[in-house]
């Protein structure tokens, strides 16, 4: 039976939090933390929970596989 690729991607959505003194501290790190391009999991206290899962399919990208690629 033959094999059908496609493309799709997922975009996951976080609810998180982390502990501050105060509003003012939470926005400096936060701020610091995007400037920065760091993971969120350095702040102090931080938690996550995964909220949704969207996901794109590209029914323009499907085709028939040519070569075995995945060993189905």
């Amino acid at each position: 039976m033959p094999t059908y690729n496609f493309w799709y991607s997922e975009t996951l959505v976080f609810v998180a939090g982390f502990e501050a003194e105060n509003i003012e501290e939470a926005e400096r790190l936060l701020k610091e933390l995007d400037e920065k391009g760091e993971c969120p999991c350095d702040l102090p206290g931080f938690e996550s929970k995964q909220k949704e899962c969207e996901i794109e399919y590209d029914l323009e990208s499907l085709e028939e596989e040519k070569i075995a690629t995945w060993g189905f």
